[in-house]
């Protein structure tokens, strides 16, 4: 009896060591394996979730979703979720700028300003978390604190095509160790209780846990198919509206086209500018398809007139103007026969302010203009001008005349008697160049400034002895270098000439 009892009891003691250290072995080994199993999946899933959300933000650029209403939509998306474990949030290429987070207030930081050490999964290659946002490479890694040995987050990158924009997936390893810990520790208690059935409960655990998450991944990947299909709906209609409006589009440029025609039917004919001048250039530059500035020539009482005249605003607007300005030049000179330029500036202010009904309507459209009177028997130039200048050279001297301060046209007070007559003896060759402020006030350059009339009359003594064809092929050459890449910020006309 005494020797079946201690063997019984050496056999229960033999037996419960074996099947503790199998059931330790088992189950370290099985929370090994469910540690694994859960990171890669969670990661695996959530980097599928960022995925699917970058497709949907380059979808949504693709159809004309602008910059700020995609930042819009996924900060409202994102913003107060719980971030404990993972979050998603967007970053800036240019400036490694927070531009959507969990934490409005993380919005706008710059990474530099954190510090964070990135180091690749393929080659363990590391760089600063910065420098990687900069680069706009798709990857994935491990992201240290600055000097810290362990690394605190999984972090994938996935930049958004077609953009500067980089959309990352952040996974707490810190947090899913922890629960794991917390896990593998009840799991050993439990073991030393129960046994080897300790390795049956971990492996339902471990199959329990993973259903579960595979099943909330089904669910969230069912809600963001829903959720593309009504994109696609939503699109199916921004499309139908594109089309609508491309449409409409066509039939005003069309409408436009037309009308730069009748401009251009207005204009002075080429073959009386030929008979007039011995040399000339026109650079005539419109911003739009039809444009605020036009020049203007006749001839009346033996002398030649020339004008280069610049209406308020530009394109449609612009033009309109323009119509009503060459028909009351046409009627003040051809019909009135006025040849004085200051009086032809004065009738045009007040019949501008008569058609305009500006009195009444107070509307502030006009223009700027000046006038050239030119008589070659006597060998006389007059000038008037309404904010636009005269500038000519003769004897290798140049001579800037300014415009009076005051516009034709407009709702403000001012005495239109005030247009003053400049008289230019023609006692030798002159050289003379009339314009808008559309070539003056072009911005561009190495420091993006406006090209300034200093420099236009610096051009003007430069090349005024080179035929004014020649003239016109240099200022087109150097405002379109001067301009570069900057947009043209108004009509521009630039009349030369030589008498």
């Amino acid at each position: 009896m005494i020797k079946q009892f201690k063997l019984s009891i050496y056999t229960f003691i033999s037996v419960s060591i074996t099947v503790f250290i199998l059931g330790y072995i088992g189950v370290s080994f099985s929370l090994d394996y469910m540690q694994e199993r859960y990171m890669k999946l969670q990661l695996d899933a959530n980097k599928r979730q960022a995925i699917n959300m970058a497709k949907i933000m380059e979808y949504d650029l693709e159809n004309g979703a602008s910059r700020d209403e995609l930042l819009k939509k996924f900060q409202s998306s994102i913003e107060n979720t719980r971030a404990e474990k993972g979050f998603l949030c967007l970053f800036d290429q240019n400036e490694a700028k927070v531009l959507c987070h969990p934490n409005p207030k993380m919005v706008g930081m710059k990474v530099g300003d954190k510090g964070f050490i990135f180091s690749n999964i393929e080659n363990n290659k590391k760089n600063t978390m910065e420098d990687l946002i900069k680069s706009g490479e798709k990857t994935g890694g491990l992201i240290f604190k600055k000097h810290a040995k362990q690394a605190h987050e999984m972090t994938f990158f996935i930049p958004l095509k077609g953009t500067k924009l980089t959309l990352t997936l952040h996974e707490n390893l810190n947090m899913i160790e922890k629960e794991v810990k917390i896990l593998r520790d009840k799991l050993r208690l439990i073991s030393i209780i129960l046994g080897i059935s300790i390795a049956f409960f971990a492996s339902w655990i471990a199959r329990s846990i993973s259903y579960r998450y595979e099943k909330k991944i089904e669910n969230q990947n069912l809600l963001l198919d829903k959720n593309l299909q009504s994109l696609k709906i939503y699109n199916e209609e921004i499309k139908t509206q594109k089309i609508e409006i491309e449409e409409k589009n066509d039939n005003i440029t069309a409408s436009i086209n037309y009308a730069k025609r009748i401009q251009e039917a207005i204009l002075p004919q080429k073959e009386k500018l030929d008979k007039a001048f011995e040399d000339y250039f026109l650079y005539f530059k419109p911003r739009d398809i039809v444009s605020g500035d036009f020049y203007w020539f006749a001839e009346a009482n033996n002398k030649q007139i020339i004008a280069s005249v610049d209406c308020t605003g530009h394109g449609v607007p612009g033009a309109f103007m323009s119509m009503i300005g060459n028909q009351l030049l046409n009627q003040i000179i051809n019909v009135f026969k006025i040849d004085s330029p200051e009086i032809i500036l004065s009738e045009m202010d007040k019949y501008i302010k008569k058609s305009l009904k500006q009195n009444e309507t107070k509307v502030g459209d006009g223009m700027d203009m000046s006038v050239c009177v030119i008589d070659k028997k006597n060998k006389i130039l007059e000038f008037a001008g309404a904010k636009n200048p005269l500038v000519y050279i003769q004897d290798e001297q140049l001579f800037h005349i300014k415009g009076d301060k005051i516009s034709i046209g407009g709702i403000y007070d001012k005495n239109i008697s005030k247009f003053k007559k400049h008289k230019i003896n023609l006692h030798t060759k002159t050289y003379c160049y009339i314009f808008s402020d559309g070539y003056q006030d072009q911005f561009g350059g190495e420091k993006n400034r406006k090209f300034m009339i200093k420099n236009m009359k610096k051009l003007f003594e430069e090349n005024h002895k080179k035929k004014m064809k020649e003239q016109k092929n240099f200022f087109s050459k150097t405002i379109e270098e001067w301009q570069g890449k900057e947009k043209q910020i108004d009509d521009i006309l630039l009349i030369g000439f030589v008498i």
